[in-house]
């Protein structure tokens, strides 16, 4: 518990890390000491494995100042060694056996009044335990970025949707390698279309190929038509798709650089060298009239074909920054 101690009672020191055999009750009497010698509003609370006698309730309660919060497991350690802590686990399956408690700490997040930022990925999450998040985001009135990533939950995903639908408030929502697939994408979608609050999404690093491409880009144009509408004056306006592939482009490249309000797109790693014309010739067509301001393509084989998407920017009176390896 000494290691600890000494970390939480730093007024400069910005990170917290807590291991495992560290956290019990007696350290959320620490929080309450951290919070009172004033420490910054934005405090990143990177806690690697996390014992269930830890008190989030009491924790939540006491440390008014905080912003963000991160539960993060991590293989390495060596944040957690270079800040001293000794006792960490010595597997990754000694961190599966102490991970985050989801059904407690969902519990905490529904009442929570002062989290805005809250990382849970590479947790061990599963299907059941994203449905308790999503559940209690329905409460939640003060969150507005969550990330979930690197998590195995695509089958949960529809449900968890559907939930945040009902929420006004998150902003940003990260799921990231969760094994989303075609099917997967089409079941969430229609959740996504309900959406009233999301300006931000990242479905990076998944698994699905051009029918999910072409669900998720109808859902965001009628959510962002939806949203015009009724003049609610959140727009949706970034999007990361990285390391999706996809072999037709041109059936959803158009409906999806044509939402006006879209500003940010990443689609870097998204095609084969047998399939960069057809995603050359799919971006140029859309290029001359997107609204997009920042484009990353990055390592998408374009090659020569890369000409006919440099010679389309020329006509492009919108877009500030492309990020591109041809």
């Amino acid at each position: 518990m000494g290691a600890s101690r000494s970390i939480l009672r730093k007024e400069s020191h910005i990170e917290l890390e807590i291991g495992a055999g560290d956290v019990s009750l007696e350290t959320t009497e620490g929080f309450e000491t951290h919070n009172r010698r004033g420490v910054p509003d934005d405090v990143f609370c990177s806690i690697f494995t996390v014992s269930t006698k830890m008190d989030l309730a009491r924790a939540s309660s006491t440390c008014k100042t905080w912003r963000r919060l991160v539960f993060q497991s991590d293989s390495e350690f060596t944040t957690m060694r270079a800040t001293g802590i000794t006792r960490y686990p010595t597997s990754r399956e000694e961190v599966t056996t102490k991970s985050l408690n989801i059904p407690r700490f969902s519990q905490c997040l529904a009442v929570n009044k002062f989290w805005r930022r809250v990382c849970l990925n590479t947790n061990l999450l599963d299907s059941s335990t994203v449905s308790l998040l999503g559940e209690a985001l329905v409460s939640n009135t003060t969150l507005t970025a969550l990330d979930i990533g690197d998590n195995n939950i695509s089958s949960g995903l529809p449900i968890f949707f559907q939930n945040i639908a009902k929420n006004h408030i998150l902003r940003r929502l990260s799921i990231w390698s969760t094994g989303i697939t075609d099917s997967d994408m089409k079941s969430l979608c229609p959740g996504l279309k309900l959406n009233k609050s999301l300006t931000h999404l990242d479905v990076s690093t998944n698994k699905f190929s051009d029918k999910g491409y072409k669900c998720l880009a109808s859902a965001i144009t009628e959510m962002s038509a939806a949203r015009a509408a009724a003049k609610s004056g959140l727009l949706f306006q970034s999007l990361v798709c990285k390391e999706n592939t996809t072999t037709s482009p041109e059936s959803w490249m158009s409906s999806l650089l044509s939402v006006p309000s879209l500003t940010f797109l990443n689609l870097n790693k998204v095609c084969q060298v047998q399939t960069a014309r057809f995603f050359a010739q799919a971006l140029a067509e859309c290029l001359p009239t997107t609204k997009l301001k920042t484009l990353m393509i990055q390592r998408n084989n374009l090659r020569d074909e890369g000409l006919v998407v440099m010679k389309a920017l020329m006509d492009n009176k919108e877009l500030t920054h492309i990020d591109s390896w041809l």
